[in-house]
């Protein structure tokens, strides 16, 4: 006759990893991997490129040519009575001749009128220039945000301190620009102090970015829907003076129009599906 003896089971518990109640185990960071940080680097570099070259395009390039053709193109209030007083002398008809001429002999072209004249011209001519000029500016902004922080976050801790301190030293430069150039002229500044004003803060911004290094991903698709705006203020713009005489028909077909959008939003189309993948 066998006997069975008892079974036992011990159970054998590490007292250095005891944890008491309540205790919350965190996981320990994961840093990601090198192809993602170098592809967060390597947009984040085209973004701080493309919002140099949007500001650079948008203040030195089409800006003076918004003054000049505002300055030409804007209706002016003339009085009614003005031709009398001697000092303004009314240009003669095209249709008018010298006595004797054949008038039949010249052929006159008369140039097509606009839509839109008088005030609602001296009203939608500027309002178009500034809000374009603005939304273009809030782009480059964007853009160049968007690159500081995936800089900042992919650089790692030491780009983060870099970054702020080129943003205290750009702050304090900023404000001494500013207050030399108002001590000077006040409100009579030149137009290239305004422009290079608008390029320090757009490079304020990027390092703002680098020193913020976060949510890259949600700074990405701003930049995306402003630069898409701006593509279309950029089109809304240029139909809106060609109906205003201030562009001629040919340099605003519907085929300028559609290269013009097109050309300014190209970037925000590509950033759209790229955020994703950040």
């Amino acid at each position: 006759m066998t006997t069975s003896s008892p079974l036992e089971i011990k159970v054998v518990y590490d007292a250095s990893k005891r944890r008491g109640r309540g205790t919350i185990v965190r996981p320990s960071p994961v840093r990601p991997p090198r192809r993602a940080r170098s592809g967060v680097l390597v947009v984040s570099l085209l973004n701080v490129v493309v919002a140099g070259g949007m500001y650079y395009a948008t203040w030195w390039r089409v800006d003076p040519f918004l003054y000049i053709t505002m300055m030409k193109k804007t209706p002016i209030d003339v009085p009614s009575d003005i031709g009398t007083s001697g000092f303004f002398v009314a240009p003669p008809s095209p249709t008018q001749t010298a006595p004797g001429e054949n008038a039949q002999s010249i052929p006159q072209t008369e140039p097509a009128s606009p839509v839109w004249s008088g005030k609602t011209a001296q009203v939608v001519i500027p309002a178009a220039a500034y809000g374009w000029l603005t939304l273009a500016t809030v782009g480059a902004c964007a853009l160049a945000l968007a690159g500081g922080a995936g800089l900042g976050a992919a650089g790692g801790r030491m780009l983060r301190l870099i970054g702020v301190v080129l943003t205290l030293g750009l702050v304090a430069a900023l404000a001494y620009a500013a207050f030399k150039v108002w001590s000077e002229y006040h409100l009579a500044y030149k137009p290239d102090h305004l422009r290079m004003g608008i390029g320090g803060v757009t490079l304020l911004i990027t390092t703002v970015g680098m020193a913020v290094a976060g949510r890259v991903r949600g700074l990405i698709r701003l930049a995306a829907v402003t630069v898409i705006l701006a593509g279309a203020a950029s089109a809304v713009g240029v139909w809106l003076w060609s109906q205003c005489g201030a562009l001629e028909p040919a340099q605003a077909s519907v085929m300028i129009i559609a290269l013009v959008f097109v050309a300014h939003s190209a970037w925000g189309w590509l950033l759209w599906p790229l955020a994703r993948r950040m």
